[in-house]
């Protein structure tokens, strides 16, 4: 098993070199498998499928690596922090992938699978492009909702995922004080 798993990881970084194209870009694309498998405890395999296709999108689309990496966070870290599993990240990624694939967005994506995986999401994408929802239901109908609203959307994400992340932080600390106060009482 463990062999059959280690040949599949191997097949997926001979993907993600032939996607990148140079030994910097997929460098860098490794570093970023390897880091937000450790950070979201997600499997290497898996998060090496899909930050691959993922990145074969943005590259095609005319982005860069850069952008596919922060679009792979946003997104993983987003799911995440609102409680999500492995299986959320891969279909909100899928869901990314086919809307670079395609140039913009359609309500499918954005609506049924990055919606059911991200609670909030038609709501965070319309303010993050500065529309009311029923002008970006008309403008996904139109097929006007492009890239560079899907970036700003993940620009979004990744300040929602931070403030989750700083509110987790602070809630600890209160919970840490309050467990150590019986003891600070019982020794005055």
């Amino acid at each position: 098993e463990a062999a059959k798993y280690a040949s599949e990881v191997k097949r997926l970084q001979i993907a993600l070199k032939g996607v990148t194209k140079d030994s910097v870009s997929y460098a860098k694309a490794q570093r970023v498998i390897t880091s937000v498998s450790k950070e979201l405890n997600v499997p290497i395999g898996v998060a090496t499928k899909q930050f691959t296709t993922l990145s074969a999108s943005v590259l095609g689309a005319g982005g860069t690596i850069e952008d596919a990496e922060e679009v792979f966070r946003g997104v993983s870290e987003a799911i995440k922090a609102t409680g999500g599993e492995s299986e959320d990240i891969q279909s909100a990624i899928r869901a990314m992938s086919q809307i670079f694939g395609k140039g913009k967005v359609s309500a499918e994506e954005l609506q049924g699978q990055l919606g059911e995986r991200l609670p909030g999401a038609v709501v965070k994408f319309a303010e993050a492009t500065n529309r009311t929802l029923p002008q970006l239901q008309k403008d996904l109908r139109d097929g006007t909702v492009g890239l560079n609203d899907v970036m700003k959307f993940n620009l979004t994400l990744v300040s929602f995922s931070n403030l989750l992340a700083q509110a987790f932080r602070i809630s600890f600390q209160v919970l840490q004080i309050w467990l150590m106060l019986p003891l600070n009482l019982q020794g005055n």
